[in-house]
């Protein structure tokens, strides 16, 4: 598992998470470029999106930006470099690939575009365990996601997640996001998907000790760290 103990780990990792970010900016951009409905989190984005008349990343980024917030003052949980990363690349990473046109936008076979989704998921899912692994920390999501059960004991970890994606997909279904199979794909498949990478890797989350942003902002001032 990856030690932060120095400047140059810590710098090293914090490049490592980046580059599992924008593998995962590359899944996401996939299953909006596939166009048969989006994630519970990707639908309230995008419809958010569609509402205000802007781009999908500046929505994503702002949301995120809320999360952090809200996992800091008000459910008490500690953040990372790779929190602060998260809220800062993923959302523009798309829109910069939407700019490109790298993909474009899918039509006829919808069997294709089921596979592009599932391929997507699949990406997302190695993007994941490469910036998981870094130990600096979890997405702005996830933080909130692991925070709320903390708040509701009464409920499990995946009660919880249930509760908030059916809430987000709702909410987004209302401002008009995209509603279709790759809804479903996503709000089942990704769990699995994630059992399956993280399972040929060898890797377990919950051996991992994450290091918060002030430990991790100490090292990298300290004299002489590494």
């Amino acid at each position: 598992m990856s030690k932060n103990n120095t400047r140059t780990e810590i710098i090293i990792h914090s490049l490592k998470v980046i580059f599992g970010l924008e593998v995962f900016a590359v899944a996401i951009y996939f299953m909006i470029q596939a166009d048969i409905g989006l994630q519970p989190w990707d639908i309230f984005t995008q419809g958010i999106a569609d509402k205000i008349g802007t781009l999908y990343g500046n929505v994503q980024t702002a949301i995120s930006v809320i999360l952090v917030l809200i996992d800091i003052f008000v459910l008490k949980e500690k953040i990372g470099i790779g929190t602060i990363l998260d809220a800062a690349i993923v959302g523009k990473s798309v829109d910069l690939f939407a700019y490109l046109n790298i993909v474009p936008k899918m039509s006829g076979s919808y069997i294709l575009r089921v596979a592009v989704f599932i391929f997507a998921l699949f990406l997302a899912g190695i993007g994941q365990y490469i910036y998981i692994l870094q130990g600096l920390s979890a997405g702005p999501r996830d933080s909130f996601q692991i925070g709320l059960t903390k708040k509701l004991r009464k409920f499990s970890i995946g009660t919880v997640n249930i509760f908030i994606q059916v809430t987000v997909a709702v909410a987004g279904i209302l401002l008009g996001g995209p509603l279709g199979v790759g809804t479903i794909l996503g709000a089942l498949g990704m769990g699995i998907v994630q059992n399956i990478v993280f399972g040929v890797m060898k890797f377990d989350p919950k051996e991992l000790e994450h290091q918060d942003v002030i430990t991790s902002f100490k090292i990298l001032v300290k004299k002489n760290p590494d």
